[in-house]
């Protein structure tokens, strides 16, 4: 599956950013927000260049909670579209977001609305650790409702070996 594919550029109501599909630029230098769906949440990364991107792991592969690692491009967009996302603010050259990013490689400190892939980035872009994603999440209860029911087939699938693994008795 081709992960860099089609051109388009989603304009979000708040205009604090513009989303473009990695294809849709010729360039994309180190030190860029990027980003990639998942089942219900939006995963955020830095691009490092040559391929590799900057992430908190966090709960990406099921219950364990994984670190601040670099990994392949591919394996960040996890079969998905993967874009770019343009901030209309301000922020650190790209230099120093990279320096920021990495100075915290391999930190384990993931907290689903407090630390999480988002808050990571924005930390390293701007200075400010924050995520809209949960801001709006936590603002809007009956949307978090409707991602639990709609995402409940796919926790229990990834999360449920993993519970009566950590509470068998032996």
């Amino acid at each position: 599956m081709n992960t860099l594919s089609c051109s388009s550029t989603e304009r979000h109501p708040n205009a604090l950013w513009f989303d473009f599909d990695w294809s849709s630029l010729i360039d994309v230098s180190p030190g860029s927000h990027l980003i990639t769906s998942r089942n219900g949440y939006i995963h955020h990364g830095i691009y490092l260049g040559e391929q590799q991107v900057i992430h908190y792991a966090g709960m990406c592969s099921g219950f364990d909670i994984g670190p601040i690692e670099i990994i392949h491009l591919t394996h960040f967009a996890n079969g998905r579209q993967v874009r770019v996302r343009r901030h209309m603010q301000a922020g650190f050259k790209p230099d120093v977001v990279l320096e920021r990013a990495l100075s915290r490689l391999g930190e384990t400190r993931y907290r689903l609305l407090t630390n999480n892939c988002e808050h990571f980035c924005y930390w390293s872009l701007f200075g400010k650790s924050e995520s809209p994603q949960v801001q709006d999440v936590l603002s809007h209860p009956s949307k978090a409702i409707k991602l639990i029911m709609r995402s409940w087939p796919i926790v229990m699938a990834l999360y449920l070996p993993a519970f009566r693994k950590f509470f068998a008795l032996n």
